[in-house]
This record gives structure tokens, sequence and C-alpha cells, in this order.
């Protein structure tokens, strides 16, 4: 269902917070940053956001916190042990960047999570996943 805007707008504004702090973390622990992307033709830098910026965040919270959360809770009768599970679930999926990065990608995991539940709408957590994912590729961007 779709959420109100004062509610969308209070997520993506916690969001936004997360994001920074998440930065801050970055830095201070030395962990992995955006890396910079090749000089490929525009037609390639338009599809490449188009599918990680828009596309696989969808895609993922169309999964994890849409069918994946809806079944473990149903099963547990759980909400907050579903969006654990889901989040140690994402954050497994993305092993590759490394155990720091991948602990703060269980803590994206888990904010969205908590936005999915309190939130009543997946529309919630793909604005997020979205809105992370085009400030990541800005950074490639601007690398």
């Amino acid at each position: 269902r779709r959420p109100t805007r004062v509610m969308l707008a209070g997520w993506l504004a916690l969001w936004l917070v997360w994001l920074a702090a998440s930065e801050f973390l970055i830095r201070h622990f030395g962990l992995e940053q955006a890396k910079a992307w090749p000089a490929y033709p525009v037609h390639i830098v338009l599809l490449r956001i188009l599918a990680i910026g828009v596309l696989g965040p969808f895609a993922e919270e169309t999964v994890m916190r849409g069918i994946v959360f809806f079944q473990i809770r149903r099963k547990l009768g759980n909400a907050h042990a579903a969006i654990v599970i889901v989040a140690l679930l994402w954050a497994a999926m993305h092993y590759a960047y490394g155990p720091g990065t991948v602990a703060l990608i269980l803590a994206d995991g888990i904010l969205f999570g908590y936005a999915r539940h309190r939130g009543g709408s997946l529309w919630i957590p793909i604005a997020m996943h979205v809105l992370g994912n085009l400030i990541s590729i800005g950074q490639s961007l601007m690398t």
C-alpha cells in the first residue's frame, strides 16, 4: 500500500541521517569506499544507473522485505525476528564487500525492515534503498 507523504518523508530523513553516520564510520574505520566507474559511454552509464540505482533496489526489496519477510513473519509470528533474519540473509548476500561493510549492510537491512514493518508499506524501504544506491552511484561518478 502507498505510504503517507509524512511517513515516507520521516523514514527518508532518518535514512539520510543514517547514511551520514555510515559515511563517518566508513571513513573512521577505513572501510571500502564507492569505487570510481570507468569511462563508460553515456548510454552504459544511464543503463547502470537504472539497473543499480532503481531496478536492483526494487527487486531486492520486493524479494527480501516483501516475499521473504512476509513468509518468515507468518511462520514465526514475530515481526522483529523476521526483520533480523531477513537482514542477516540480505547482508550475507553482500559478503564480497568485507566484514565491516557487511556489518553496515546488516544495519541497513534492519532499518529497511523496520521501515517496512512500521511504515506498513514496501514502498518505503524501496525508496530508501533507491536513494542510498543513487547517492553511492553519485560518489562513484564523482571519484
